[in-house]
This record gives structure tokens, C-alpha cells and sequence, in this order.
């Protein structure tokens, strides 16, 4: 390209001679550098700019059309431009920049003014804060402010308000169900109604639930307490024979229990006390179990009433093999069991035949001992009753050479039969 000279026009235009043709162009109004405006032109508009600088460069800008070139380039030269005649006339270019302008430093860093160039729908308002000049180079996390990290899902609002002016920021939006701090005061909690009563049986159900382990200990001690109470008290009340009972009890089957029939005749009383017991046995096949002695005490009922006409069963009470005593007309009632001897004496028989067969037990023993202690207990037998066998009152083998024997052994047995 060949350098020319470049003189300049009453409207502002510039002609310029390359040698072969004249071509006017138009100068911007200011006559600096244009404005960059919008960034995505920038590399168009640093071109146009640059052209526009060699241009620039290139013209004379004097009064008088006569004047010599000015130019930065020789203009007693005709020959074309080199890269260094180039670099020469930008590195000629005023350092200092417009506002809203900038321009790429040769090391490749970025220069701009003291306010860059926005569009004029982004500017923000006259109130608003605004951000002064900023250089960043070389970096790959810019923060502005505070970094906070949260973890989990979170709503955050950004509310910010200026304390001078009170300006808010744009970007936030008061919703119908947000109050203004600023314009509304505090709520006030409404006043707390105070708690209803607790009833004890709430308190200790909460007590049960929340503590099981202490309600535990508490209920075994109340139940260890009461058990105690128990005790002294039966202790004050019982008589000695309720504080220590016999090993051996008496074993009492009454007639009820055993199924026995009604009288067939009403019984005469006994006058009490009696002062004789008599010992028979009623020479039938013994028992062992209490099914079979019951099923035996039946049986003699029935023949004592049916066949001999007595009014109920003979004896005042029967001792079985089962070791049990079982009632038949009781202590109260005249027997029938030896004559002559009746009104005076209770006649008490062991089922079996003591004679041949059967041997009378040491439980046997016990009962009759056990049941002639009732009677004296009771007052229907005098302390100082006799004990007798039946043959020893009338000619009879009853109660059996076996059962004699044993009786013989017992402390109110007598030989005297008066």
C-alpha cells in the first residue's frame, strides 16, 4: 500500500490518494475514536478503529490546505508501510481512554475506562449502587462478598436495603403473605392459657409409661407391704390351733359329699356331752380308694333302712381304707350301733372285716384319734370319755381281733365298762 497525502474537507470528509484513485470518507463528529457500545461487536469495531486510526493518522489537520502533512507517517516517502511504521503510529495513540471505553493491551491484558459502556435498558437507576472499575487477570473463582456452603435443600430470599436512602433490591418481591419489617411492627404471641389441672390418674399413667422399671419396684414393694399387713393381721386374729395345724388333718366326708339319702324317720338328739365311744367294724369287704368306700357307705344305708329298719345308716361316723372319716348321723344324733348303749355313747365303725381279712392301718389310727379330738373340741364329747370295743358290751366279734389290738393302745381306752 502506498502512503498519500490526505487533505481535509469543509463538511468534515477526508480525501485520500493511494497514486491511483481519490476516495473521501466521512470523520466521526468528535473526531476521536468511536465509542464501543455493544461487546459483541468488539472485535468489528477495534478493526474499524484501526483503519480508522491509520486514516486519522494520515491526515493533516491544519487551517490552511497549503501547510505541510503532520503525519505521523514520512510523508516525503511514496513507498508502502511496514509493520513497524504501524506499530510506531498505534503505540502513538493517547494512553488515556473515554469512559465506557476499552482496549487490549499489547501483553494481552484488558483496559478499560472508569465506567464501562452498558446498554442504556441496563443501566441501573440513579439510586442504586454502582461498581467502580475492575481488572481480574489470571484467576478462575472471583467471590464477591461471603461463600457460604449449605448442604440440603434450602429457600433462600435475598433481601437487601440500603439504610440511607432505603432502597431495596430489584430482584426481590414482597408476597401477599410476607409482612414489611419496616412498616409493621412485631407480632405479639397471644397469651398463653395457663394448663388445666392434672388428675392423679394421668400423673400416674405418665409415671408408668416414661419410668417402667421404678413402677415395677414400686408396685412389688406396695404388694410386699400389703402381704405384711396381711399376715400380722391373721396372726392377731388366728386362734394357736389356726397358727399350728396338725401334720395330719382330720379328712371329713360329709354326707352331702359322699350322696347319702334323707333320714327316713326324724332322729333323736343326743344329750351332749356323751361320756362313751364305742369301736365296731361293719364285717363287709374293705376299700382302698374313696370311690369304692363311698359306693360302700351307700350300701349299708340302704340295707340299715331297708332291710334292717333302722331310720337312717347305724353308725355316727365310718372310718375307711382310704384313710378318710365319713359322717353318718354326726355328733348330735342317737345311733345305732350297740344296744342298750345308744343315748349314751357315739358308735363309730371301720369298714372292712378286722376279724379275718383286714388290718387297720396306722393312718386309720391317726383319723380316729383326729376325729375323737373334734369331739372334745367341739363339746359334743366329754375329756374324759372311755374308749371301748363293741364285745366288750355285747356278744359280738366285732370290731375284730386285729383292730383290738390297736385300740387297746390308744390313752382313754378302759377295760371298765360302767
Amino acid at each position: 500500500m502506498a502512503l498519500a497525502r490526505n487533505h481535509q474537507l469543509e463538511n468534515g470528509s477526508v480525501t485520500v490518494k493511494n497514486g491511483y484513485h481519490t476516495t473521501t470518507q466521512s470523520l466521526p463528529a468528535g473526531g476521536g475514536d468511536e465509542v464501543l457500545t455493544d461487546p459483541d461487536k468488539a472485535d468489528i469495531t477495534r478493526g474499524s478503529s484501526l483503519s480508522a486510526i491509520t486514516a486519522q493518522s494520515s491526515i493533516k489537520r491544519t487551517d490552511n490546505g497549503d501547510d505541510d502533512d503532520s503525519s505521523v507517517f514520512d510523508s516525503s516517502s511514496d513507498t508502502e508501510c511496514d509493520d513497524d511504521s504501524i506499530k510506531r503510529a498505534i503505540d502513538g495513540i493517547p494512553g488515556a481512554l473515554a469512559p465506557g471505553e476499552a482496549r487490549v493491551l499489547p501483553n494481552g491484558n484488558l483496559k478499560a475506562g472508569s465506567e464501562l459502556a452498558v446498554a442504556p435498558g441496563a443501566r441501573p437507576s440513579p439510586g442504586a449502587s454502582t461498581i467502580g472499575a475492575i481488572a481480574v487477570h489470571n484467576s478462575s473463582d472471583i467471590t464477591f462478598g461471603n461463600k457460604t456452603y449449605i448442604k440440603g435443600q434450602v429457600v433462600i430470599k435475598n433481601i437487601y436495603q440500603e439504610r440511607k436512602n432505603g432502597s431495596a433490591n430489584q430482584g426481590y418481591q414482597v408476597h401477599e403473605n410476607e409482612s414489611d419489617q419496616t412498616n409493621t411492627s412485631k407480632k405479639v404471641p397471644p397469651a398463653s392459657t395457663p394448663p388445666e389441672p392434672r388428675s392423679w390418674q394421668s400423673s400416674l399413667k405418665t409415671i408408668i409409661k416414661d419410668k417402667p422399671l421404678l413402677s415395677f419396684i414400686v408396685m412389688i414393694s406396695l404388694m410386699i407391704v400389703l402381704c405384711a399387713i396381711v399376715a400380722v393381721i391373721s396372726i392377731l386374729t388366728a386362734s394357736e390351733d389356726d397358727l399350728f395345724p396338725d401334720p395330719k388333718p382330720l379328712r371329713l366326708v360329709t354326707r352331702t359329699e359322699w350322696l347319702a339319702q334323707p333320714p327316713r324317720e326324724e332322729l333323736t338328739d343326743l344329750k351332749l356331752p356323751v361320756g362313751k365311744v364305742i369301736i365296731a367294724h361293719t364285717a363287709t369287704e374293705g376299700c382302698t380308694t374313696q370311690q369304692a368306700c363311698k359306693a360302700l357307705v351307700q350300701s349299708i344305708q340302704r340295707y340299715h333302712i331297708n332291710n334292717v329298719k333302722y331310720g337312717d345308716i347305724g353308725y355316727n361316723f365310718l372310718i375307711g381304707g382310704d384313710d378318710s372319716v365319713y359322717e353318718g348321723r354326726g355328733w348330735l344324733k342317737v345311733g345305732a350301733h350297740t344296744k342298750n348303749y345308744n343315748t349314751i355313747s357315739h358308735g363309730i365303725a371301720f369298714i372292712g372285716n378286722y376279724e379275718t381279712t383286714d388290718r387297720p392301718t396306722e393312718q386309720q389310727i391317726e383319723q380316729l384319734v383326729l376325729l375323737l379330738r373334734n369331739g372334745t373340741d367341739g363339746g359334743w364329747l366329754s375329756n374324759e370319755y372311755k374308749l371301748h370295743g363293741a364285745s366288750q358290751l355285747k356278744t359280738t366279734i366285732s370290731p375284730g381281733k386285729y383292730l383290738m389290738e390297736q385300740l387297746k393302745h390308744l390313752p382313754h381306752f378302759s377295760e371298765d365298762v360302767k
